[in-house]
């Protein structure tokens, strides 16, 4: 029987949604929180013969790569978080150098 990607994924893809006036989306796959859950990913999946987190560099860099040509290209503004920044405290601030009018945001 024929599936979907939202039906195969329904029961393995968390998805993550909170903010107070934007949207802030954090996406995992729980099965890949575990060392066979990525062995299994890399072997099965992806056809390596052996599994190792070296593979998962070249996914990530590219992702990133693939991220920041979309925002470049669409003239979207990229921001980045560190590790344990407040989201809305960083955007506030970012937010501050813009006003709105008529329902348009414009960078004074």
């Amino acid at each position: 029987m024929a599936q979907t990607v939202g039906g195969s994924l329904k029961n393995l893809v968390t998805l993550d949604l909170e903010g107070i006036d934007r949207m802030y989306l954090n996406l995992y796959q729980p099965m890949l929180q575990t060392g066979g859950g990525a062995a299994t990913f890399f072997k099965a999946h992806r056809g390596a013969k052996v599994a190792s987190t070296v593979l998962m560099a070249p996914m990530s860099h590219a992702f990133v790569r693939a991220t920041e040509k979309f925002a470049k290209k669409e003239q979207v503004d990229l921001i980045r978080f560190a590790k344990g920044e407040r989201k809305d405290d960083i955007l506030h601030q970012y937010l501050s150098g813009y006003k709105v009018e008529e329902g348009r945001a414009f960078h004074r």
